[in-house]
C-alpha cells in the first residue's frame, strides 16, 4: 500500500489529520488517537539514456500522461531495489534491452519539488541491443540525431535533456548534472568528470577521481 496517499493511520486505523509537529517545526499527516506520524516523503524516479551505434534509445508511451509520445525508458524505483537495478529493470521492461547495472554512469539528478518528485537520469552503451516493445510502449527505436522526432516528444524535460546530452557529445565530454524545475524556471550546475577511475579500487588513489564545478 502506497501510504504517500493513505488517509487511515497504518497502525490503529483511524482517519488521518493534518496537525502542528513541534519537532518538526511543520503540520504533518498524523493519527489523532495513536500519534503516529504519517511522512509523506518525494518519489524518486531513474530514467537511462541507452547508446548504441551513436543511436540514442526511445520509446513511445502506451499510457498517460502523453500516449504516443517519446520519451526515454525510466519509472519510479521499487523497495529494495537499488538506482542501478532499477534503471536495468525499468530499461528492461519497457525496451527489452538488457544493459549492465555496473556499466551506468551518472548522468542528471534533477528536483521536481512542485511535483515532490526526484529524477536520477543514467547513461549507458550497449554493443548487442535486442529490442521488444514492453506493455507500456507502443514503439521502441533507436534514433540518429537527425531523426530524433522532436515535435513528438512527451514533455517539454524530454527535449530540454536531449539537446544537452546532444551537447556534451559534440563537445567531447561528459558531466553530472545537477538541475531544478520549479516554479521560478530552471536551473542546472555542471560538474565535469575528471576520471571514470573507481575509487574503491584499493590500487587507484581517490585523488585520480575529481569532479570540477563548472
Amino acid at each position: 500500500m502506497n501510504w504517500q496517499s493513505a488517509k487511515y493511520c497504518r497502525q490503529c486505523g483511524t482517519r488521518l489529520a493534518r496537525q502542528w509537529v513541534a519537532t518538526d517545526g511543520r503540520d504533518r499527516l498524523a493519527c489523532p488517537a495513536c500519534g503516529d506520524i504519517h511522512y509523506e516523503n518525494p518519489r524518486i524516479l531513474v530514467t537511462c539514456l541507452v547508446e548504441w551505434n551513436g543511436l540514442l534509445l526511445l520509446c513511445k508511451r502506451a499510457q498517460a500522461p502523453a500516449i504516443g509520445r517519446w520519451t526515454i525508458p525510466g519509472g519510479f524505483m521499487e523497495m529494495q531495489e537499488t538506482l542501478e537495478l532499477a534503471v536495468a529493470r525499468e530499461t528492461m521492461e519497457e525496451t527489452g534491452v538488457v544493459i549492465d547495472p555496473a556499466r551506468l554512469d551518472l548522468h542528471i539528478v534533477s528536483s521536481v519539488p512542485w511535483m515532490s518528485e526526484v529524477y536520477l537520469g543514467f547513461r549507458t552503451t550497449v554493443s548487442d541491443p535486442k529490442i521488444t516493445v514492453g506493455p507500456e510502449c507502443l514503439d521502441v527505436r533507436f534514433f540518429d540525431e537527425a531523426e530524433i522526432p522532436w515535435d513528438d516528444l512527451a514533455f517539454p524535460e524530454t527535449r530540454g535533456y536531449l539537446r544537452l546530452i546532444l551537447h556534451e557529445r559534440r563537445r567531447g565530454r561528459r558531466a553530472i548534472n545537477v538541475t531544478r524545475i520549479d516554479a521560478t524556471g530552471g536551473y542546472r550546475r555542471e560538474y565535469h568528470i575528471a576520471s571514470h577511475a573507481d575509487i574503491f579500487q584499493a590500487d587507484v588513489p581517490t585523488s585520480r577521481v575529481r569532479l570540477e564545478n563548472d
